[in-house]
């Protein structure tokens, strides 16, 4: 089991505006500011992560996680997902196992 932090994105280069822009790409412009949920920053062997909390257009719980890599070549990750029922950590453990070797 992981842990959250609640430390914001001041330690980041990304702005809650480029994730909401990240998003509203996929899911339109009716996805507001207000729609998402900050979750928490947790990290995960060499990874740092920064997980958000909304619904879809179909009102779907989603996960939008933002992941700040050490491999200079890839910088940073923003991405998204459907959240299959699964509570935040075990659902970032998971997309951690899936992507994160990657990293």
């Amino acid at each position: 089991m992981i842990s959250f932090t609640n430390i914001g994105l001041e330690e980041t280069s990304i702005t809650i505006k480029d994730v909401l822009g990240y998003l509203r790409l996929e899911e339109g412009e009716r996805l507001t500011e207000e729609a998402l949920t900050f979750i928490g920053k947790a990290a995960i062997a060499h990874l740092d992560y920064w997980l958000w909390k909304y619904c879809d257009t179909q009102d779907v719980e989603c996960f939008a996680v933002f992941v700040k890599t050490k491999n200079e070549k890839r910088g940073s990750i923003l991405s998204m997902g459907n959240t299959n029922e699964l509570d935040a950590d075990v659902w970032l453990l998971e997309f951690h196992e899936k992507y994160g070797k990657s990293f």
